[in-house]
C-alpha cells in the first residue's frame, strides 16, 4: 500500500534546501531537520523525485537519563516529493499530517509556496463507474458523526444516496482502470487530497505513476473546469 498526497505548488526552489539555521544547532533539546534534495531529474513523466526528511516535533515529556528530561522530542520521517512545474503539482509519498506539517515549514521560508488541495468527492464520485466503499461524516439524519456503506456500486444505494445529499463524503474506495498500466486497481480516495494505491507495483515509480493518472484523470479537469467558469 502506498499513499501519497496531492499539492498545489506556487512557488517551489529547485535547488537542495535545509534547515536548521545555525542558530537552531545551538538548542540544548536537539534540533528540528527539515530537509528536500534533487534524487532524480525526470524520473517519470517529467516528474523529478525529490528525497526529503523531516522531523516531527513531539511535545511530550520524556526522560533520557535518570536525571534529565526534556519537554519534546523529534520523530524523524524521510520520505519522496514528485515534483511536475509544468503542471504545477507535487505528489508527496507520506502521510497527510507530515505532508501538511513538513509543507508548512517550507512555507515559513520564502522559497516555497506549497498548498495541500482539497477533493470535492461529490463531483469526483459522478465520474468513476465502480465505487466499492463510502465514509460519509457529518450526518445530521441519523446523528452521527460518520458511517461506512461497502459493496458493488455502493453510491447507488438508495440509502447511501440520500445520505449524501445532505452529509459530506469524507473517502471513497473505488476501482480505477488504468490505461498506462492496463488493468483495473483498488483505490482509495480522501477529501484531504490523499489517494491510496493498494496493490503493489513492480516498478519503482509506478505506484506515483498510477497516482498522478488517477488525478489528472478524474481531478483535474474539475479544477481546470472551475478556473475557466
Amino acid at each position: 500500500m502506498s499513499t501519497f498526497v496531492i499539492v498545489k505548488v506556487n512557488k517551489f526552489f529547485e535547488k537542495n534546501y535545509i534547515v536548521p539555521t545555525q542558530q537552531d544547532l545551538l538548542q540544548e533539546n536537539g534540533y528540528q531537520e527539515t530537509k528536500i534534495e534533487l534524487f532524480l531529474e525526470n524520473a517519470f513523466e517529467a516528474f523529478d523525485a525529490y528525497s526529503c526528511h523531516f522531523d516531527r516535533k513531539i511535545n511530550k515529556r520524556i526522560k533520557i537519563k535518570h536525571d534529565e528530561f526534556y519537554d519534546h522530542y523529534y520523530d524523524p520521517s524521510d520520505f519522496f516529493l514528485y515534483y511536475n512545474s509544468k503542471s504545477e503539482i507535487a505528489i508527496i509519498n507520506t502521510s497527510h499530517d507530515t505532508a501538511k506539517l513538513f509543507c508548512n515549514q517550507l512555507n515559513e521560508h520564502k522559497n516555497f509556496k506549497l498548498e495541500l488541495m482539497e477533493f470535492n468527492l461529490h463531483e469526483i464520485i459522478d465520474r468513476i463507474s465502480d465505487v466499492n466503499g463510502l465514509w460519509i461524516s457529518d450526518i445530521k439524519e441519523m446523528n452521527l458523526s460518520s458511517a461506512g456503506y461497502f459493496g458493488t456500486d455502493v453510491h447507488r444505494n438508495q440509502k447511501a444516496e440520500e445520505l449524501i445529499k445532505e452529509a459530506k463524503i469524507s473517502s471513497i474506495s473505488a476501482s480505477f482502470t488504468s490505461r498506462k498500466f492496463s488493468r483495473s486497481y483498488n483505490v482509495l480516495i480522501s477529501k484531504k487530497g490523499v489517494i491510496v494505491t493498494h496493490e503493489k507495483m513492480a516498478g519503482p515509480y509506478d505506484a506515483v505513476a498510477l497516482t498522478n493518472e488517477i488525478f489528472s484523470r478524474l481531478i483535474e479537469p474539475l479544477i481546470k473546469n472551475k478556473v475557466t467558469q
